[in-house]
């Protein structure tokens, strides 16, 4: 039940439900109604289930996300603390999704008439990041870092600091991945570090991942390579992979 004034209501133990597969479980205070623009909400949610469809239903302009494939979520189900604006708010929740599970740790920003950002830590066991953007040669990630970005589209950017503990990539499971750098419409400008079983050293350069266009244009410091494992010899599918690369220390 709801208690309070119309700025200041709380509810206890509340349900909402939403269309056929939509529900909300949980504590929530809402103070500065009536005016939306400036209401904040602070919700802890037992338990918040939706899906795309329903999800679209609320915010239409979501569909103009065409990098993204939003439905291949599935059913979306989320635990967690919300604090903010409709518009402005931070989030420390766990998203479990038809790709795999996500802690978040982030403030969001949704500005009317301009891009979105977003900051914040990340971390996932395993999350199929190739479904997501839509590339085949991408398959699940285990990450754990630090993101900071604007924009949900191959336009928009977004500042990686973490450990890639393991990402599939043109058939070959890479693990042990340091980067550090900058992931705008499809490449990644920075430096990676890594120690894999058949590669260990460090990249410091541009990294094209558009599957149509695969190239790179680095500085490599190499400790150890096998790269036939990792289909780097040859033509990968969609064009020529190329490097400008200095390769030194090796046993």
């Amino acid at each position: 039940s709801a208690t309070g004034t119309i700025d200041d209501l709380q509810a206890k133990k509340f349900t909402i439900e939403y269309g056929r597969n939509t529900v909300a479980k949980g504590d929530i205070r809402i103070t500065g109604l009536p005016d939306m623009d400036r209401t904040v909400f602070d919700l802890n949610a037992e338990e918040l289930r939706t899906n795309y469809d329903e999800v679209l239903s609320l915010a239409p302009e979501l569909s103009d996300m065409k990098d993204l494939d939003l439905k291949s979520l599935g059913s979306i189900r989320t635990r967690g603390h919300y604090r903010g604006t409709l518009r402005d708010f931070n989030a420390d929740a766990m998203v479990e999704s038809g790709l795999g599970n996500v802690q978040a740790n982030v403030h969001m920003s949704l500005p009317r008439g301009k891009a979105p950002s977003y900051n914040g830590n990340v971390s996932t066991a395993g999350f199929h990041l190739g479904r997501l953007i839509g590339d085949s040669s991408v398959g699940t990630i285990a990450f754990n870092g630090s993101v900071k970005g604007t924009g949900f589209s191959n336009a928009g950017s977004v500042d990686v600091d973490g450990k890639v503990n393991s990402i599939t990539w043109n058939d070959y499971t890479y693990t042990n991945v340091d980067l550090h750098g900058v992931l705008r419409n499809k490449h990644f400008t920075g430096l990676g570090t890594i120690d894999d079983p058949n590669f260990k050293g460090k990249l410091d350069g541009t990294f094209n991942l558009d599957p149509a266009t695969p190239e790179f244009n680095m500085l490599a410091d190499v400790q150890r390579a096998n790269l036939k494992p990792l289909v780097l010899t040859g033509t990968m599918p969609g064009g020529l992979l190329t490097t400008t690369s200095i390769v030194e220390n090796f046993p």
